[in-house]
């Protein structure tokens, strides 16, 4: 059975795959981040990881780069460190729902992190770039795991 719920710009999925298996409710947030503007884009965040929580959701996804904006010009690009403080305060709003966001991070990559029960269970950082993407950004040669 499959089944949808929308709150605003936030849909939830819930479906139920096998007998085996637990049902899994995930929430897509389509937001539109601002480069530059990490303390609105987490407020932004923090927001929409309520909203899932109070509609049940299980995780919560976010787009590439939720966190501090899509940027590639010189003036707009923006970057933190894995972890800053605004990384730890998604790590703390993951106590009851998993979160998927993404950020720039200070060596360069494009990464896409996974925070759940308070702590970051794993990251990613983008292996293929597109083209003005490749002009600022590293690519991860290797896979990581999560």
């Amino acid at each position: 059975m499959h089944r949808s719920a929308y709150a605003g710009d936030i849909a939830i999925f819930f479906a139920d795959y096998a007998q085996c298996m637990e049902d899994l409710s995930i929430a897509l947030s389509c937001m539109r981040s601002e480069a530059g503007d990490i303390t609105g884009n987490l407020d932004s965040m923090l927001r929409r990881i309520r909203a899932a929580e109070r509609l049940g959701a299980d995780m919560i996804v976010f787009p590439e780069l939720s966190l501090t904006g899509y940027s590639m010009s010189p003036g707009g690009f923006c970057s933190i460190e894995g972890d800053s403080p605004e990384i730890g305060i998604l790590e703390k709003a993951s106590a009851g729902i998993a979160v998927c966001f993404g950020y720039a991070d200070k060596e360069g990559y494009i990464v896409q992190a996974i925070a759940e029960g308070g702590k970051t269970a794993g990251e990613y950082r983008k292996t293929h770039l597109g083209e003005a993407e490749a002009a600022r950004m590293r690519s991860e040669e290797h896979t990581s795991e999560l």
